[in-house]
């Protein structure tokens, strides 16, 4: 339903329903990474819990899109990058 809202096309898409797999899971990351190959990629996340920790233990690139300002847990996942909004990242990456 998401995808309907956005206007831009999508190389690779992967969703919890096509994989059956529900973050924090590893399923989605994994098919992921499988159809992205040897590609370089990041991760952008907004839960820490649902998807920074899983990325992170997959060894995933991961931008922490932190908008609510929460502090990241003592001996937590290590952040690739993190924003406040997802803005910008969309320019850090421009």
């Amino acid at each position: 339903g998401t995808r309907r809202n956005l206007s831009v096309d999508f190389e690779i898409l992967v969703t919890a329903e096509q994989v059956g797999s529900y973050k924090p899971a590893h399923g989605h990351f994994a098919t992921a990474r499988q159809r992205i190959g040897g590609r370089r990629w990041l991760h952008a996340a907004q839960s820490y819990f649902h998807d920074v920790v899983p990325a992170r233990a997959l060894g995933i690139p991961v931008a922490w899109i932190n908008r609510l300002g929460e502090r990241e847990p003592e001996g937590g996942a290590t952040l690739d990058r993190e924003f406040d909004l997802l803005a910008e990242l969309a320019h850090w990456l421009a």
